[in-house]
């Protein structure tokens, strides 16, 4: 092989890894959870992708917690768990707009623990971070 058939065919390699790494590259899905959180001062709303919403008073919520999974950063892994009175949870990705205004007004709850917040976001496993509790 002279010098030019050896560049070529470098370059040839070259460019069907590139385009190899990038079809075969996980692209990271619409998660599952895509929806919107709009806080108001009686609650916040949970507004669903086709546009049905859910209203929740701060009063119907018991528990707050955090959910992390080994999927990141090609899916969603951090989740908000919001348990309500009647025994129902909610899981709100982070990825959606709102969850930093629902998660501060969280975090204003006398107790909260901000230590489980700051243990969740750095956790790369399947994981349960309560946070706050009646």
């Amino acid at each position: 092989m002279d010098g030019v058939t050896a560049t070529l065919f470098v370059c040839g390699v070259l460019i069907l890894i590139g385009y190899v790494t990038v079809c075969i590259r996980p692209k990271k899905p619409e998660p599952r959870w895509t929806l919107r959180i709009v806080c108001s001062d009686a609650g916040f709303t949970k507004i669903g992708r086709k546009g049905d919403s859910l209203e929740f008073e701060w009063n119907e919520v018991v528990e707050v917690a955090i959910l992390t999974n080994d999927l990141g950063p090609f899916a969603e892994d951090v989740f908000l768990e919001v348990g309500l009175v009647e025994g129902s949870t909610y899981e709100i990705g982070a990825d959606s707009p709102g969850f930093k205004d629902l998660l501060a007004r969280f975090q204003e709850l006398p107790g909260f623990d901000n230590f489980a917040v700051t243990r969740a976001m750095s956790c790369t496993d399947n994981a349960r971070f309560p946070c706050w509790s009646r």
